[in-house]
């Protein structure tokens, strides 16, 4: 197995774990899940019924996407189509970030800064994974068989 396979199976088993454990603390323990994403995000919102109610098919979707990056990080030739899907989710929530950056510091705020770090993190996995996608290309013909 060589480097960039190892990197992106490291970085898909985070990228589940972090996902199960952020999803199952927003479905599960939504009052927790508060100070949980204040801590990574910079992520202040107004704790009400509304937010409450938001947050359970916000965790149970968090818990998919876990579910799945686990079964990807196991084999990701197998895989392929859930990893051009992480790319796109990865673009979506760095475009997301981008234009909304102005809206995100007025309304829950987020500092500039701690916005732009996780761009930055959102763009690297999409690259990684992108990269990735790209020398294995000729070896999907090779999974099938």
């Amino acid at each position: 197995m060589n480097v960039l396979n190892k990197v992106v199976r490291i970085y898909l088993f985070i990228f589940a774990l972090y996902h199960l454990i952020n999803g199952i603390i927003t479905f599960c323990f939504t009052y927790f899940a508060v100070p949980f994403n204040r801590f990574l995000y910079d992520f202040h919102p107004n704790m009400d019924a509304q937010f409450f109610l938001a947050c359970k098919p916000w965790g149970a979707l968090t818990i998919f996407a876990g579910l799945v990056s686990m079964f990807t990080f196991r084999d990701p030739q197998r895989y392929r189509g859930v990893i051009y899907s992480l790319i796109v989710l990865l673009l979506l929530r760095a475009g997301y970030r981008l234009t909304y950056a102005k809206m995100m510091h007025e309304v829950v705020k987020t500092q500039f800064y701690r916005n732009y770090i996780n761009i930055a993190i959102l763009i690297l996995g999409a690259f990684l994974l992108l990269t990735w996608s790209l020398k294995n290309k000729g070896r999907e013909a090779q999974c099938k068989k």
